[in-house]
């Protein structure tokens, strides 16, 4: 069994999404230990279990059909490599003669669907969403750069110069900070909190030009943690970068609870670019460069015309999409959520896609299931 723990590719994706008999999507939250393992195989247990019953109850599954379907759990359930290298989720694609997981570090909520495809939703938001983040952990004694990724969780990274300003004594040329005496504690501590300031100031500029160096752009956001009055005084000259900044104890954190609180965080962090990005291209509809009807988009998905689909990846609109000709052919009896397979379209053609939910998103131009931005008028 091949584990994935890279991001699947447009044709993995591409190949999830062909209508399977008796397919079932099981979406698991995860935890490193055996109480965490516990806890997902008996999830997944439960799951499988309410799939089967669906298929039952719509009189759809024989003997074969549920022996194959326990069997490629009891295989998933079984695999030590699998469950022994656990990050936060697991996306499991079962059909009664085969099995594909994805082990994402991102947070995913735990659903199940029994159809006769696959529910990509969220492994597709793991791929177009935002998971990438730096973070600063800073203190007097010391300061560390981390960044997660969406595959992987969040690790130290070197920074040049770092040694020359290790912590606030080297940064400011002492050979240690002065203590907080009682006077000093009455009287502000005012030297000591110029040198702190200084100290912030250098790392600030340091890891600045470090991340100008790794995201020129300044799309990645920066969490800083940090107690006061530090978290204060780290500041980025790139305005573009979002910085948030995590109030407490530096010294006290590592690398794991560094990781939650970026992926609890990046959410809200994603979903407020995605309301800016959208009153941006609400610029262009002047223009014919944005689209709001799914047919309409569906034929410029297919043309290559989509820089960026804007979608409620919750919303199933069942039917069938013309790959030729982008026709689309909306009913219930549909093999595709044509929703999904517009996305996949665009992605092979090399645009951009953003799954949102609907309460996500604060815009004018948002209609609550597509917004397409064009690269021309298709």
């Amino acid at each position: 069994m091949t584990i994935h723990h890279d991001l699947p590719t447009a044709d993995d994706l591409r190949s999830l999404a062909q209508p399977r008999d008796h397919a079932v999507t099981i979406y698991l939250s995860t935890a490193q230990g055996p109480e965490g393992r516990t806890r997902a195989r008996t999830a997944l247990k439960s799951a499988l279990d309410r799939a089967l019953a669906h298929f039952k109850a719509q009189e759809d599954l024989s003997t074969a059909q549920e022996k194959g379907l326990r069997e490629q759990a009891r295989l998933l359930e079984v695999d030590g490599d699998l469950w022994g290298a656990l990050s936060s989720s697991l996306a499991l694609f079962l059909t009664p003669d085969s099995h594909q997981e994805y082990v994402l570090p991102n947070a995913l909520e735990e659903e199940w669907q029994a159809s006769r495809w696959f529910d990509l939703g969220q492994l597709v938001r793991s791929v177009a969403a935002h998971q990438r983040a730096f973070a600063l952990g800073i203190s007097a004694n010391g300061w560390t750069l981390w960044e997660a990724t969406p595959t992987s969780r969040a690790a130290e990274l070197e920074v040049p110069g770092h040694s020359e300003v290790a912590d606030a004594a080297t940064a400011t040329n002492r050979d240690v900070m002065p203590g907080r005496s009682p006077a000093e504690e009455r009287a502000g501590d005012g030297g000591r909190k110029f040198l702190v300031s200084a100290y912030a100031k250098k790392v600030s500029e340091l890891v600045a030009a470090d991340l100008t160096r790794r995201d020129p752009t300044g799309r990645i956001p920066l969490f800083v943690f940090a107690a006061e009055p530090i978290l204060s005084m780290v500041s980025l000259e790139d305005s573009r970068r979002t910085l948030e900044r995590v109030p407490g104890a530096a010294d006290e954190i590592g690398a794991d609870q560094v990781d939650a609180a970026i992926r609890e965080r990046l959410p809200r962090i994603n979903a407020r670019r995605v309301s800016a990005d959208l009153e941006r291209m609400g610029n262009d509809m002047p223009r014919g460069l944005v689209v709001v009807e799914v047919p309409e988009i569906a034929r410029a998905a297919v043309a290559g015309a989509v820089d960026t689909l804007v979608y409620e990846f919750t919303v199933n609109l069942l039917g069938d999409l013309d790959v030729d000709t982008g026709a689309l052919d909306l009913s219930e009896d549909g093999d595709h959520d044509v929703l999904s397979r517009i996305a996949l379209t665009v992605l092979e053609h090399g645009g951009s896609l953003v799954p949102v939910r609907d309460a996500e998103v604060r815009s004018d131009v948002w209609n609550g299931v597509a917004v397409a931005h064009l690269r021309y008028k298709s």
